[in-house]
C-alpha cells in the first residue's frame, strides 16, 4: 500500500480506524505517520497547477518585458 494513497485517504476524510479495517496489514500509527511522511517528502517533478489543486487564479495580469536597449544598466552614471 503506497504511503501517498494512505495520506490521500486521510485527507479525503477517512479516519485511521476505517483505513486499518480496510487494510489490516497497517496499524493506526502507520496511518497517522503517513501524513507526516508525505509532508516531509513532497512528490518529485513539476508542481501541480492551481486548478488541479481545486484553487482559482485571482489575477491573470501580464507585465510586458522591457525591450532590449531601452533601459539603462543600473551600474552606470547618467
Amino acid at each position: 500500500m503506497p504511503v501517498r494513497v494512505v495520506a490521500a485517504m486521510k485527507k479525503q476524510g477517512a479516519n485511521a480506524i476505517e483505513i486499518v479495517e480496510g487494510y489490516p496489514a497497517l496499524t493506526a500509527r502507520m496511518v497517522d505517520l503517513a501524513e507526516i511522511w508525505v509532508t516531509a517528502h513532497p512528490a518529485r517533478g513539476r508542481p501541480r497547477k492551481l486548478s488541479e489543486q481545486g484553487l482559482k487564479v485571482k489575477s491573470v495580469k501580464r507585465f510586458p518585458l522591457g525591450k532590449a536597449g531601452t533601459e539603462k544598466p543600473s551600474g552606470t552614471a547618467s
